[in-house]
């Protein structure tokens, strides 16, 4: 292992809130010594050495890449970084849009639910526009949203597209916090499958769950 190292760590769970975030930079090894550091935000310019080894940076809704840049007493330097998800209070889930997160506006909105949901804090509305959106596993909302649609469920669902087999159970979404509203969405195509218990014959019923959420 390297001699001289450097992490960078940041508390909370992504995607943090807006607003100031704390990075603090860890030196490890034993040329670890009278180490300096210095920062850099997304493509911004690096900031003066010295002897602090955390960065407070005030950060909107998007994706962030917090560097820094380790010194210590030899001259030697190390450099390491870190992404962060910062969420944004209104999310676009679109058939037709060129996506870029956070997926703020309509013209950049997400194409993949699971994607959305990943730019989704606590009191962001989630909005679909018409279509059917497909999940190869369990889309986890762990967070107080609103989900919302256009036109309806109707025009709007979230269905499971893995393959069927014996062995496998899809959920459409797993909601893992109080408080999420879902507003005008169909949720479909939910499966699992019994095994009848002589097992020999190994007899399989297939479930089908669909919700539909007006």
């Amino acid at each position: 292992p390297s001699a001289f190292e450097v992490g960078l760590s940041f508390l909370g769970v992504e995607p943090l809130d807006a607003g100031d975030i704390v990075f603090t930079a860890t030196a490890r090894g034993t040329d670890a010594t009278d180490v300096t550091c210095s920062f850099k935000v997304d493509d911004g310019a690096w900031g003066d050495y010295s002897a602090e080894t955390a960065l407070t940076a005030a950060l909107a809704a998007g994706l962030h890449t917090v560097a820094v840049r380790a010194k210590n007493g030899a001259g030697a330097v190390v450099e390491s970084s870190r992404s962060v998800r910062i969420a944004a209070e209104k999310v676009y889930l679109s058939k037709t849009s060129t996506p870029v997160p956070p997926y703020s506006t309509p013209e950049t909105a997400a194409d993949d639910f699971k994607e959305a949901l990943r730019y989704c804090g606590n009191g962001t509305v989630l909005h679909l526009f018409d279509g059917d959106y497909g999940v190869m596993s369990d889309a986890i909302v762990a967070r107080t949203i609103r989900i919302e649609t256009e036109n309806g469920p109707e025009k709007t669902s979230v269905y499971a597209a893995c393959p069927r087999d014996s062995e496998h159970v899809s959920r459409v979404a797993r909601f893992t916090c109080e408080g999420t509203e879902v507003v005008g969405l169909t949720l479909s195509n939910g499966w699992y499958n019994v095994r009848a218990a002589n097992q020999k014959k190994g007899t399989v019923a297939e479930q089908r769950v669909g919700l539909a959420i007006g």
